[in-house]
Protein backbone atom coordinates (compact mmCIF):
# COMPACT_ATOMS: atom_id res chain seq x y z
CA UNK A 1 0.00 0.00 0.00
CA UNK A 2 2.22 2.38 -1.38
CA UNK A 3 0.02 6.37 -1.46
CA UNK A 4 3.12 7.96 -3.94
CA UNK A 5 2.21 4.59 -6.53
CA UNK A 6 1.31 5.68 -10.12
CA UNK A 7 -0.57 3.70 -12.60
CA UNK A 8 -0.21 4.62 -16.28
CA UNK A 9 -3.35 4.09 -18.32
CA UNK A 10 -3.53 1.34 -20.86
CA UNK A 11 -2.13 2.42 -24.66
CA UNK A 12 -1.45 -0.28 -26.97
CA UNK A 13 -2.25 -2.76 -24.47
CA UNK A 14 0.86 -1.79 -22.69
CA UNK A 15 0.93 0.02 -18.94
CA UNK A 16 3.50 1.31 -16.21
CA UNK A 17 3.10 1.32 -12.98
CA UNK A 18 5.57 2.30 -10.34
CA UNK A 19 5.65 1.58 -6.65
CA UNK A 20 7.87 1.78 -3.33
CA UNK A 21 7.89 -2.01 -1.95
CA UNK A 22 8.14 -2.34 1.77
CA UNK A 23 11.07 -5.61 2.09
CA UNK A 24 9.35 -8.38 4.26
CA UNK A 25 13.08 -10.22 3.53
CA UNK A 26 15.41 -11.60 5.96
CA UNK A 27 17.95 -9.48 7.49
CA UNK A 28 20.83 -10.78 5.11
CA UNK A 29 18.80 -9.63 2.01
CA UNK A 30 18.43 -6.45 3.36
CA UNK A 31 22.25 -5.43 3.50
CA UNK A 32 22.52 -7.16 0.25
CA UNK A 33 20.19 -4.74 -0.84
CA UNK A 34 21.33 -1.99 1.28
CA UNK A 35 17.87 -1.10 2.08
CA UNK A 36 14.24 -1.72 3.84
CA UNK A 37 11.93 -1.05 0.87
CA UNK A 38 12.60 -0.62 -2.82
CA UNK A 39 11.65 1.55 -6.00
CA UNK A 40 9.88 -1.03 -8.54
CA UNK A 41 8.45 0.25 -12.15
CA UNK A 42 6.45 -2.37 -13.49
CA UNK A 43 5.93 -2.69 -17.42
CA UNK A 44 2.73 -4.65 -18.19
CA UNK A 45 1.10 -6.09 -21.60
CA UNK A 46 -2.10 -6.93 -22.27
CA UNK A 47 -2.98 -9.70 -25.02
CA UNK A 48 -6.37 -11.26 -25.26
CA UNK A 49 -7.05 -14.47 -26.63
CA UNK A 50 -11.23 -14.20 -28.17
CA UNK A 51 -13.32 -12.61 -26.15
CA UNK A 52 -13.43 -14.83 -22.58
CA UNK A 53 -9.60 -15.09 -21.87
CA UNK A 54 -6.45 -12.16 -21.51
CA UNK A 55 -3.30 -12.76 -20.86
CA UNK A 56 -1.04 -10.08 -18.75
CA UNK A 57 2.72 -10.54 -18.26
CA UNK A 58 4.61 -7.58 -16.11
CA UNK A 59 8.53 -7.44 -15.77
CA UNK A 60 8.95 -5.28 -12.82
CA UNK A 61 12.30 -3.27 -12.82
CA UNK A 62 13.71 -3.03 -9.56
CA UNK A 63 15.25 0.55 -7.92
CA UNK A 64 18.79 -0.51 -5.89
CA UNK A 65 22.88 -0.64 -6.72
CA UNK A 66 22.83 -3.93 -7.86
CA UNK A 67 19.37 -4.87 -8.94
CA UNK A 68 20.45 -6.53 -12.28
CA UNK A 69 20.97 -9.30 -10.12
CA UNK A 70 17.29 -10.27 -9.44
CA UNK A 71 14.97 -10.58 -11.77
CA UNK A 72 11.36 -11.48 -11.96
CA UNK A 73 8.97 -12.30 -14.59
CA UNK A 74 4.99 -12.82 -14.09
CA UNK A 75 2.04 -14.34 -16.09
CA UNK A 76 -1.10 -14.36 -15.33
CA UNK A 77 -4.07 -15.48 -17.33
CA UNK A 78 -7.38 -15.01 -16.74
CA UNK A 79 -10.23 -17.39 -18.47
CA UNK A 80 -14.21 -16.99 -18.15
CA UNK A 81 -16.08 -20.08 -17.70
CA UNK A 82 -19.36 -20.86 -18.44
CA UNK A 83 -20.60 -20.73 -14.96
CA UNK A 84 -19.71 -17.11 -15.13
CA UNK A 85 -17.28 -17.54 -12.93
CA UNK A 86 -13.15 -17.06 -13.99
CA UNK A 87 -10.08 -18.80 -13.23
CA UNK A 88 -6.58 -17.37 -12.56
CA UNK A 89 -3.28 -18.85 -13.52
CA UNK A 90 0.05 -17.51 -12.21
CA UNK A 91 3.47 -18.05 -13.29
CA UNK A 92 6.07 -16.60 -11.98
CA UNK A 93 9.69 -16.78 -12.50
CA UNK A 94 12.20 -15.25 -10.42
CA UNK A 95 16.22 -15.41 -10.76
CA UNK A 96 18.92 -14.34 -8.60
CA UNK A 97 22.79 -13.80 -10.12
CA UNK A 98 24.42 -14.97 -6.73
CA UNK A 99 26.61 -17.92 -5.44
CA UNK A 100 25.11 -21.35 -5.69
CA UNK A 101 25.14 -21.56 -1.47
CA UNK A 102 22.30 -18.53 -1.52
CA UNK A 103 20.79 -18.77 -5.01
CA UNK A 104 18.16 -20.83 -4.17
CA UNK A 105 17.52 -19.08 -0.55
CA UNK A 106 17.16 -15.87 -2.74
CA UNK A 107 14.83 -17.03 -5.20
CA UNK A 108 12.13 -18.72 -3.06
CA UNK A 109 12.39 -15.36 -1.01
CA UNK A 110 11.82 -13.56 -4.29
CA UNK A 111 8.72 -15.65 -5.06
CA UNK A 112 7.34 -15.55 -1.51
CA UNK A 113 7.09 -11.76 -1.93
CA UNK A 114 5.95 -11.58 -5.33
CA UNK A 115 3.33 -14.12 -4.72
CA UNK A 116 2.03 -11.68 -1.77
CA UNK A 117 2.04 -8.96 -4.43
CA UNK A 118 -0.15 -10.67 -7.36
CA UNK A 119 -2.58 -11.83 -3.83
CA UNK A 120 -2.84 -8.23 -3.01
CA UNK A 121 -3.39 -7.23 -6.81
CA UNK A 122 -6.21 -10.20 -7.31
CA UNK A 123 -8.18 -8.97 -3.89
CA UNK A 124 -7.85 -5.54 -5.56
CA UNK A 125 -9.54 -6.73 -8.67
CA UNK A 126 -11.86 -8.77 -6.70
CA UNK A 127 -13.46 -6.00 -4.02
CA UNK A 128 -13.15 -3.53 -7.64
CA UNK A 129 -15.80 -5.91 -9.44
CA UNK A 130 -17.62 -6.58 -5.87
CA UNK A 131 -18.14 -2.46 -6.14
CA UNK A 132 -18.80 -1.99 -9.21
CA UNK A 133 -21.96 -4.29 -9.35
CA UNK A 134 -23.42 -2.79 -6.94
CA UNK A 135 -26.28 -0.92 -7.81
Amino acid sequence: KDPTATVSVWECGQRSVQFCLALNVPKMLTSIIGAESIKVEEVQRISWQGTDKFTINSEPQLDFPGSSKFTTKGTLTVTSLPDGSCKVEQVLVCNAAMPWPMQGTVEATMASEAKVSVAKFLDFCVRYQAQKRKP
